[in-house]
């Protein structure tokens, strides 16, 4: 009977006491967020926020770099794998031996160095054969650009000289037609002189 009167009064103590969430007299909460004060400065929030943001793209971005960096190593790898192996493989054909087991490398030093050692003949030869071929399209290039240059100015001579050749038969036509002219007023100026001289001739005689 005494126990569940306690139990009781406990029931009541914990009901009445005050909790965290009580509120005081003026109203105001007892929690820690009373110590709360809004920002003054928007402008600093958002600098925060887009720092964060550019904090968080940027380690995106380098992580997914680095995957990207990975996987091209280990697809590199594979095939040197492939390539080495193919190799061995046609050696021992060449040489009439069995086929022999390849080591897969693990390293990527040791596998370009390997890699680099066999191919470094027939890359250089690529490399040389490439330029080679580069350097004739290129001097055939410049030769056909050269010829049809040339064929353009022989073509813009030729309907130049044809146009100063209509010219000057259009005036050595007008020079023959002025010298034409120029004799048939020469021959009317002399037969006026000679008939104004008979005229004063004729007037002197009388006098």
């Amino acid at each position: 009977m005494d126990l569940s009167d306690d139990d009781g009064s406990g029931e009541k103590k914990s009901n009445d006491g005050s909790g965290d969430g009580k509120k005081s007299d003026d109203g105001s909460s007892n929690n820690d967020d009373d110590d709360y004060t809004p920002n003054d400065d928007p402008q600093s929030t958002w600098f925060k926020v887009f720092k964060l943001l550019a904090t968080r793209l940027h380690y995106i971005g380098v992580k997914r770099s680095c995957e990207r960096s990975v996987k091209r190593k280990w697809k590199f790898l594979k095939f040197i794998n492939i390539s080495q192996a193919k190799k061995l493989q046609l050696l021992a054909k060449a040489k009439g031996k069995e086929h022999q087991t390849f080591v897969e490398y693990t390293c990527l030093g040791k596998a370009s160095r390997d890699f680099s050692q066999t191919y470094t003949s027939f890359l250089t030869w690529c490399f040389f054969g490439s330029l080679t071929c580069i350097s004739f399209v290129w001097g055939l290039w410049n030769t056909s650009k050269t010829d049809r240059s040339l064929a353009d100015l022989w073509l813009e001579i030729n309907k130049k000289s044809v146009v100063i050749h209509e010219f000057k038969k259009e005036m050595s036509a007008k020079n023959a037609l002025y010298m034409h002219r120029l004799d048939e007023i020469t021959k009317v100026a002399k037969q006026n002189q000679e008939d104004l001289q008979k005229i004063v001739a004729l007037l002197v005689s009388k006098k």
